[in-house]
């Protein structure tokens, strides 16, 4: 209580003086004005920006995580695809080499009526 009976007679003072003399109430406040946003860009550079940096780091890292293990799940699922056209490739293989050598080993009977192996 006391305090504001004191601050208001400083700050009537202040106003009179500066109405009464040449107070250079502009420049003070230019010079205020540069304090804050000096302040600004001190805050913005070492509290603001590296507080976001590791908040985007972190939250890409565990994205990353997450991305990494159903890439791995998709990287397994293609292999088995992979194993199982490979395994269907050598068993038309198989068969074909098969069916040919059976073709190959059966007579042949030409236009004439005379046989003969193929």
């Amino acid at each position: 209580m006391k305090s504001s009976w004191i601050a208001f007679p400083l700050a009537a003072a202040g106003y009179l003086t500066g109405q009464m003399t040449d107070f250079p109430g502009a420049d003070l406040g230019s010079l205020t004005s540069t304090a804050v946003l000096g302040w600004y860009a001190w805050h913005t550079a070492t509290r603001t920006v590296p507080g976001l940096v590791k908040d985007f780091r972190d939250e890409m890292a565990a994205a990353r995580l997450e991305l990494r293990d159903e890439r791995l799940a998709f990287y397994d699922q293609l292999r088995e695809e992979r194993r199982l056209r490979h395994d269907d490739s050598v068993a038309v293989v198989e068969a074909l080499s098969a069916l040919t050598t059976r073709c190959t080993s059966v007579e042949h009977v030409d236009d004439e009526g005379v046989r003969g192996a193929g």
